[in-house]
């Protein structure tokens, strides 16, 4: 009975600690800017860093480039660690052939008040791409109001 009592108190607290580390998108208002850096060493040496910006509203994504490339229409979902937004990219992050790449995909996985932090891939499609680009961002919240 009492490894039954045990369990029983762990399955009810599980949830509750779950909700506790759910990202909120509403958290995310405003706009974000920073660069991102490549997991690849040599990739990372030869291309520097990736400019990344964002602008979000009541929580959705409606605006943001990479590089040279303009956001399309987002697609984001929101798990319970980390919410992930999908879209494919209007015009060239880069003339460098290593990021001729359609795709954009973002995983936040901690926000603060002024900061945001993220992994990012840059693949030819909206599924597999053997050869993605992958990193991890750092944003920072701009202090100035977003624009509505």
């Amino acid at each position: 009975m009492t490894k039954h009592a045990f369990l029983l108190i762990v399955a009810l607290h599980l949830p509750a600690a779950t909700r506790a580390q759910a990202l909120d998108p509403s958290t995310l208002t405003g706009r974000w800017s920073g660069t991102g850096a490549f997991f690849k060493a040599d990739l990372a040496e030869k291309l520097g860093p990736i400019p990344i910006t964002l602008e979000f509203k009541s929580g959705e994504l409606i605006a943001g480039t990479v590089g040279d490339a303009r956001l399309g229409r987002v697609r984001a979902t929101s798990a319970r660690r980390l919410i992930q937004i999908s879209t494919k990219l209007t015009g060239r992050v880069s003339p460098a052939p290593e990021l001729d790449k359609d795709y954009f995909v973002l995983l936040i996985t901690a926000v603060s008040d002024s900061s945001l932090k993220a992994e990012f891939h840059l693949k030819s499609n909206g599924i597999f791409d053997a050869r993605v680009r992958e990193g991890r961002v750092t944003l920072t919240r701009d202090a100035r109001k977003p624009a509505r």
